[in-house]
């Protein structure tokens, strides 16, 4: 199924500085099984992490933009919402959403806040 690979919001968008929010509004459940957001905590304070365009058929990001290193998926953090919920993280976290295999549509709307300057 469809995922969105590793990566940070800063590289896919080009972005220097770390002063971006991304807000993850849940329109539907967004569950594990339907293949919520994971985060790695703590990747916001590092150096950005290497990212490699691979476009690969299934990965849902437009320029196929994945972190190919330093990824430990075992220190990955699910972060399921229910509708109405909604998930704040720097644009430097690294973050990724597996494949929905729920069964239900998996719908949400983001919205991005930096400082206008």
């Amino acid at each position: 199924g469809q995922y969105v690979s590793w990566h940070q919001d800063s590289n896919y968008w080009g972005l220097a500085g770390g002063e971006v929010v991304t807000a993850w509004l849940a329109l539907s459940e967004a569950s594990e099984q339907a293949g919520c957001m994971r985060v790695l905590p703590g990747t916001h304070k590092g150096p950005p992490l290497k990212h490699e365009d691979l476009y690969h058929e299934n990965n849902m990001l437009t320029r196929g933009q994945e972190i190919t290193q330093g990824i430990d998926e075992s220190k990955a953090v699910a972060m399921p919402l229910r509708p109405g919920q909604m998930s704040l993280h720097n644009i430097r976290l690294a973050h990724a959403s597996g494949p929905n295999l729920s069964g239900d549509r998996r719908i949400g709307i983001s919205f991005h806040y930096m400082p206008a300057k």
